[in-house]
C-alpha cells in the first residue's frame, strides 16, 4: 500500500512540475504590467499616469513636454493628430509607455498653452478612453540681472529670483552649496522688486520694502544679527521702507524711501560710513547723508585680507556723487588717498545720472552720455602705452571719449557700457581690448541692461532673454557648461527634462536561484529605463543583452546558475538616453544537474529535473519505473537525488527511482 501511495505522489509531482517551472520562468518586474501571451486577453485601456513638467505655471519656454501612460503604447497611434500642442510645431519621440513633444522653437513668455492627448492605444489595441488636456502657462521673462564675483542672479517679471554659478557659501539660495551651471529658483522667495550680488552673498528687495539676504556671512553682511552662513534667505533685521539695495565684497548697502542710506557688514575701511571701523551685523545709518537716489559698492581684493579696499558710492538728487571707505587708489575721488569713515563729495563732478563701483575704482555716467572714472585706472585717455604702470586718479576724468550715447554702466574687474542702440562696449585696464576678462567679442545687440562679475559679463536683451560671456569655471555663464566663452551664450532657463537624463549611480544587483534582481533610484527627467546584462564585466549598450521598459526592482530570470552576471541601467526621455550606470554584478545561485547515466535493459530514457516547487525548498526528480533504474541504483534514492541537487538531508518521502 505504501509503495502505491508513494507512486501516486510522485506522479502528481511529475505532472505538476512543468506547470511550476513554467510559472517561475516567465520573468519578473518591479510592478509594471505586461502582456505575457499566456491566453489572457488585455481589455483594460491605457490611462495617463503623469505629465512633465509637473507644474502648470511658470513653465520654461524651452520645456520638453512628456506624458507617461500605465502601459506600453503602440507607437503607430502616436501621431500629431493624437498628441499635440495647438499652434506649436513640435518633434515627437516615444519609448515604452511615454511620449514627448519638443517644440522646434522657443515658446512665448507668459502665454497659456495646452498639451492635448486623445485616441492613443496600447499594444493590444485598447484606446485611451478619456481625452486629456494639460493646460500650462509659460514663465515670465527676466526683467533684471545682477552679478556677484562668480555667481549670477536674475529677477523674473513674476517676482521670482533665479541664480546660478558658484555656491560654496550658499549664495544661490536654493538650500544647498551645490554649484549650478543653469538657473535654479531661490526657495520660497516671491514678490521681489530688485536684486544685487555681493562677492559671495546675495541681496533681494521685496515689494513691501523689506530686504532679504543669503550666502556668506562671516562679517555680518547678511544683516540678520548673526555671522551664520545661510543657504536660504533671511530677513535683514529691523529694516523697512527700502527702495534700493547693493552688495559689496563683505558689506551691504540699502537706500530708504526717505533718501537715507543704511549699511552693515565688514567695516575695516570705514565702508559703512557711520564714523567708525566697527563691524556691524545689523543695519546702521550712514552719517549725514540725505537726498540719495542711487547706491553702489566697490572693492579691491588683496590676497589674505577679507574685504580689503572696500568703498561705497552714493548719488544725490542734485547730481553730485558722495563716497566713503577705502581710498588707497583714489577711488573716493576727493583728490586724496585718505580713508574716510563718513561721506565726502567727489571733486568737480555734477549732472550725474548713474554710478558704478569696480575693483579699486569708481565710475559715473553723466546726463550727456559721457563716462567719468577715478581710482586705479590702468590706461591714459588716449593711445595705450605698452608696459605702462598703473596710474592712480584721485579725481574724475573722462573715459571712453570716443563712445557716444551711453545709457547705463556696470563695473567689476572690468567696465561695461550700454549704448542707446542696444549694443555693448566693454573695457578693462587696457581700454577696449576685446576677447578676455569678460570683454566679449562686441557682437551682441538688442540689450536693455548690463551687469559685471569677476571676469565675466551678463546682459539682458529686450526679449527677456539673458546672455553672458567670459570666465565660466563655476557655471556663472548659465549655459549648462563650465566652458568659458568670448562670444555671448544664452542662459539656459530650461526645465531639467530638456536634456537627456544624467547617468544613474547606486545601481545594485542581488543574486537568486538562476536569477538576479537589479534595483535603482529614479533620476530626474527620465521617463523609461532599460537594463543591459552580460557575463562580461565590460557590459555596455553594445555588448549587453537589453531588457526594455522596466521599472525598479526588476528580476532577470532563466539565467545559468553559479555564473557572475554584470548589469548596467540606462535612463531615457524624449530628448535622449543617459550613459550606462555603474556596473552592478551578482553571481546566480543553484547547481546545474549532471547529464543522466544511461538506463539499463529495455527501459525508456530517463529524463531528469532538479528544480524548486512552490515552497522553494523541496526538489524532485522525474521518476523511472521499477526495474528501469541504472545499474547499481535501487527504487528509493531520495538521498542520492539530494546529493545531485546540492542539498542535504533525506528525500521528500515518495518512493521513486532516485536517478538524476
Amino acid at each position: 500500500m505504501r509503495s502505491r501511495i508513494n507512486r501516486v505522489c510522485v506522479w502528481l509531482l511529475v505532472m505538476l512540475l512543468p506547470m511550476i517551472i513554467l510559472s517561475c520562468s516567465s520573468g519578473g518586474g518591479g510592478g509594471g504590467t505586461t502582456d505575457t501571451g499566456t491566453g489572457t486577453t488585455d481589455t483594460a485601456p491605457p490611462t495617463l499616469v503623469s505629465t512633465t513638467p509637473t507644474g502648470k505655471t511658470n513653465v520654461s519656454v524651452n520645456s520638453l513636454f512628456c506624458a507617461t501612460f500605465s502601459e506600453k503604447i503602440d507607437p503607430s497611434s502616436l501621431t500629431s493628430a493624437h498628441v499635440y500642442i495647438p499652434g506649436v510645431t513640435t518633434t515627437m519621440t516615444s519609448k515604452c509607455s511615454s511620449v514627448c513633444l519638443n517644440p522646434t522653437s522657443e515658446l512665448t513668455y507668459s502665454t497659456s498653452y495646452a498639451l492635448t492627448i486623445s485616441d492613443v492605444t496600447d499594444t493590444t489595441g485598447n484606446v485611451l478612453v478619456t481625452p486629456y488636456t494639460y493646460t500650462f502657462i509659460t514663465s515670465s521673462p527676466v526683467k533684471a540681472i545682477a552679478a556677484g564675483d562668480s555667481h549670477s542672479i536674475a529677477l523674473k517679471d513674476d517676482g521670482t529670483v533665479w541664480t546660478w554659478g558658484y555656491n560654496a557659501n550658499g549664495q544661490l539660495g536654493d538650500g544647498t552649496t551645490t554649484q549650478r551651471t543653469s538657473p535654479v529658483q531661490v526657495n520660497g522667495l516671491t514678490n521681489i522688486s530688485a536684486i544685487s550680488g555681493g562677492s559671495s552673498h546675495t541681496v533681494a528687495l521685496k515689494n513691501d520694502g523689506t530686504v532679504w539676504t543669503w550666502g556668506y556671512n562671516f562679517n555680518g553682511q547678511l544683516g540678520d544679527g548673526t555671522t551664520t552662513q545661510r543657504t536660504s534667505h533671511v530677513q535683514v533685521s529691523g529694516l523697512t521702507n527700502v527702495s534700493d539695495i547693493t552688495g559689496g565684497y563683505s558689506h551691504t548697502i540699502a537706500l530708504k524711501n526717505d533718501g537715507t542710506v543704511w549699511t552693515w557688514g565688514y567695516n575695516a575701511n570705514g565702508q559703512l560710513g557711520d564714523g567708525t571701523t566697527t563691524q556691524r551685523t545689523s543695519p546702521v545709518q550712514v552719517n549725514g547723508l540725505t537726498n540719495i537716489t542711487a547706491i553702489e559698492a566697490g572693492y579691491y581684493l588683496t590676497a589674505g585680507i577679507a574685504g580689503s579696499h572696500s568703498h561705497s558710492i552714493a548719488l544725490k538728487n542734485d547730481g553730485t556723487v558722495w563716497t566713503w571707505g577705502d581710498n588707497s587708489y583714489g577711488q573716493l575721488g576727493d583728490g586724496t588717498t585718505n580713508q574716510r569713515t563718513t561721506p565726502v563729495q567727489v571733486s568737480g563732478l555734477t549732472n550725474v545720472l548713474a554710478i558704478a563701483g569696480g575693483y579699486g575704482r569708481s565710475f559715473a555716467l553723466k546726463n550727456d552720455g559721457t563716462v567719468w572714472g577715478w581710482g586705479e585706472l590702468w590706461y591714459m585717455d588716449g593711445p595705450i602705452c605698452a608696459g605702462c604702470a598703473p596710474v592712480d586718479y584721485t579725481r574724475p576724468s573722462q573715459i571712453l571719449a570716443d563712445v557716444l550715447n551711453i545709457s547705463a554702466i556696470a563695473a567689476s574687474d572690468h567696465g561695461v557700457a550700454l549704448i542707446t542702440d542696444g549694443t555693448v562696449k566693454t573695457w578693462d585696464y587696457t581700454y577696449f581690448h576685446w576677447g578676455y576678462n569678460g570683454l566679449g567679442d562686441g557682437t551682441i545687440t538688442s540689450v536693455s541692461a548690463v551687469a559685471a562679475g569677476d571676469l565675466y559679463t551678463i546682459t539682458l536683451k529686450n526679449d527677456g532673454t539673458v546672455w553672458t560671456w567670459g570666465e565660466n569655471s563655476y557655471g556663472q555663464l548659465g549655459n549648462g557648461t563650465n566652458f568659458s566663452s568670448n562670444a555671448p551664450v544664452k542662459v539656459n532657463f530650461s526645465s531639467s527634462a530638456l536634456t537627456a537624463p544624467a547617468a544613474l549611480s547606486g545601481v545594485t544587483a542581488t543574486a537568486g536561484d538562476s536569477k538576479i534582481t537589479v534595483s535603482w533610484s529614479e533620476t530626474p527627467g527620465a521617463t523609461s529605463y532599460d537594463i543591459y546584462y552580460s557575463t562580461s564585466s565590460a557590459v555596455n549598450t553594445t555588448t549587453g543583452t537589453e531588457v526594455e521598459c522596466v521599472t525598479s526592482p526588476y528580476t532577470i530570470t532563466n539565467l545559468t546558475p553559479g555564473i557572475p552576471y554584470y548589469t548596467c541601467v540606462v535612463a531615457s526621455n524624449g530628448y535622449g538616453n543617459s550613459a550606462c550606470s555603474n556596473i552592478a554584478s551578482a553571481t546566480t545561485t543553484g547547481v546545474t544537474p549532471p547529464p543522466p547515466p544511461p538506463p539499463s535493459g529495455n527501459c525508456p530514457a530517463i529524463q531528469n529535473k532538479c528544480g524548486t516547487i512552490s515552497d522553494g525548498i523541496e526538489w524532485v526528480g522525474t521518476w523511472a519505473p521499477n526495474g528501469c533504474c541504472p545499474s547499481g541504483m535501487s527504487d528509493d534514492h531520495g538521498g542520492y537525488l539530494n546529493s545531485l541537487c546540492g542539498l542535504s538531508g533525506t528525500g521528500h518521502g515518495c518512493t521513486f527511482c532516485g536517478c538524476p
